[in-house]
Parts: C-alpha cells; sequence; structure tokens
C-alpha cells in the first residue's frame, strides 16, 4: 500500500507543549533597550549629525533653584543653539538632542523620569519643563509682583524701569495689556520721579500713546542714569533719633554705676576724690568723661579746656598749681 493512502498517525503530527520556563530564567534582566523617553525625528537623508563638545559647553545650566530663572534659561539655551546649529540639522532636532545636556543634579532625573516616548517635539518638552518648575503659584505671585511694583528709597529711575523689566522678563505669560503696565510702573513712582514725568507729560501718561509714554520715560530713565538718589529724610532722621537714644542709654547707664560705687564709700558728699579720674577738684557724678558731646562742645565754645587728669603745664586740665596749697615742704 502508498503511503498517500495510508497517512502518519495524528499522534505523530501532535508537537510537543513548550518547556516551562524556570525561575532563574525568569529573574534574569531583560537586556533588550529600554525606549527613550523622547522620540527623535529622524535626519534628512545621508545626513550625519554629533554634538559637539564645544556646544554642550557653552549650553545654560539650570539646577532647579528657588533663585533661578527659568524663563531665562530657556532664553539663553535658544540663543546657543541658533548660533551653533550644525548643517542639515533642523532646529527642533538640534533642541530635543542638546536639551538634557543643560539640565543639572534633580532635573536631570527628573527629565529621564518621564514615560517612554512621550516627547516627539521640542514644545511638548518645553511644556513639561513649565509645568514642573514654573507652577501657577510662582506664576501668580509674579503676577502681584508686577501689579504692586514700587520703586525703592535710593533707587533712580534708571533702576527701577530696569528692574521693572527684569519682573516683566521672569514671567513673560503676566497677561498684562502694555498700557496696563506703564500704569503699574508709574503708580509705584516716588513723589519727586511722579513729578517729573506728571510735568514731562504735561498732565499725565494717561494723555498720551502706548509708544508715546514709552519713548518718554526711556528718555527720563536714560538722563537719570548717572544720578542717585538720596533715602529720604525721615530715614536720615530716624536713624539719628535711634543714635540718640542709644547715647542716652548709655549715659543713663554709666551715671547710675558711679552712683552706686559712691554708695559704697557712704554719702556722695564724703567722696573726696572723683571715682572714674581720681581728682579732688570734682565729684564723680560731675566728672567730664561723663559729659555728652554736646555739653563738651558748649565748654569749648566759653573758652574752657577739657579735662586732661595727666596735663603737666600749669592749670591744665583744672588742676591745682603745686605752689599754691597749704602743708608740706615748699619753697
Amino acid at each position: 500500500m502508498d503511503d498517500a493512502e495510508n497517512p502518519p498517525h495524528k499522534d505523530a503530527q501532535r508537537e510537543d507543549p513548550p518547556r516551562p520556563r524556570t525561575i532563574k530564567e525568569l529573574t534574569t534582566p531583560d537586556l533588550t533597550q529600554v525606549p527613550l523617553y523622547i522620540s527623535f525625528p529622524a535626519l534628512a537623508e545621508n545626513a550625519t549629525f554629533e554634538l559637539k563638545s564645544g556646544l554642550i559647553h557653552q549650553l545654560p545650566q539650570f539646577h532647579g533653584l528657588s533663585t533661578e530663572d527659568l524663563n531665562k534659561h530657556l532664553n539663553k539655551f535658544h540663543v546657543v543653539c541658533s548660533s551653533m546649529k550644525p548643517n542639515g540639522v533642523t532646529d527642533e532636532q538640534l533642541q530635543l538632542i542638546a536639551f538634557p545636556f543643560s539640565l543639572k543634579d534633580a532635573t536631570n532625573n527628573w527629565l529621564y523620569y518621564l514615560p517612554t516616548g512621550s516627547i516627539t517635539t521640542w514644545t511638548q518638552i518645553k511644556r513639561a519643563f513649565l509645568e514642573k518648575y514654573f507652577p501657577a503659584s510662582l506664576s501668580s505671585q509674579l503676577k502681584k509682583d508686577i501689579s504692586n511694583v514700587e520703586q525703592m528709597d535710593g533707587e533712580n529711575l534708571y533702576e527701577y524701569w530696569e528692574r521693572f523689566k527684569q519682573l516683566l522678563a521672569s514671567c513673560p505669560y503676566h497677561g498684562y495689556t502694555d498700557h496696563d503696565l506703564l500704569l503699574n510702573f508709574c503708580g509705584g513712582l516716588l513723589e519727586d520721579d511722579a513729578r517729573m514725568i506728571k510735568v514731562a507729560t504735561q498732565g499725565g501718561i494717561e494723555y498720551m500713546s502706548v509708544q508715546e509714554a514709552n519713548e518718554l520715560i526711556e528718555r527720563l530713565v536714560g538722563s537719570s542714569r548717572n544720578f542717585r538718589r538720596r533715602v529720604r529724610k525721615a530715614s536720615v532722621a530716624s536713624s539719628s533719633r535711634q543714635s540718640s537714644n542709644h547715647m542716652e542709654e548709655k549715659v543713663d547707664f554709666l551715671t547710675n554705676l558711679v552712683k552706686e560705687l559712691a554708695k559704697g564709700n557712704g554719702s556722695t558728699s564724703h567722696v573726696k576724690f572723683c571715682g572714674l579720674c581720681n581728682d579732688p577738684t570734682h565729684p564723680t557724678d560731675g566728672c567730664p568723661y561723663l559729659q555728652t558731646e554736646e555739653e563738651i562742645e558748649a565748654v569749648k565754645a566759653l573758652g574752657f579746656r577739657k579735662f586732661d587728669p595727666y596735663s603737666n603745664t600749669y592749670n591744665e586740665g583744672w588742676k591745682s598749681h603745686p605752689n599754691m596749697g597749704w602743708g608740706g615742704n615748699q619753697n
């Protein structure tokens, strides 16, 4: 009989079941490459790209500190990539490849923890970066600072204008219109500068266009660049009062101390020598060393000299002449 008439038995065609994997095989790490969080766009045909070390060294570095300006970092990164872009590579390709090299410390770790393949464009990675390190609370606080900006004591118009522009650059998403920003800036001026702008505008910036007001402020700012403002007189007077009060407290303390020393030797009427300079011509509480600067100047104006217990000249420091007293062997 032919084999065609007698087909093989069904049991002969049945395959053996797969062998179960051992625990060691199951726990062995998978050596296949895990896909990255960024799906880099493909380069043009026959195009090659290598990220040069010179470009990496020029990139700004962001560490995620509270004192760092995130938007300033993005602007610097864009400038470096635009100025050092190789031929045959698009801006987006270069930015996606170079951006991880600009992040340091914890910010770099955050980038690698993003979901696999979640980033395909530069806009996506920039949005994720802003959401992580520029939260809504920070944006809200910067908007309040812009709305309530004020010129500080000792700050001239130029310094105030520069600080205001830096505040705007740190929050480019503030949402204020140009005329709102001008009103906020002028509303925080000190009295002298506010009066100057009012005179220059012949009534106020409300009667000028936004462009005219900006040009006028720029001219006034340029002219005030080399001038320093003085601190308000109220602050100087307050400092003078504090210094005077401090001096009075010192004098009171020394006076009380001298009185306590005098009480230790009996009544002040029995004290024969000054407790400070050991001079018999005056009591301890009348010692010239306890005089204030104003009293010393008044004494000098009357023609008297300041007390000097160590003077060797006649009548210098109000000392008695050695030959003008009784007692002892004198010539």
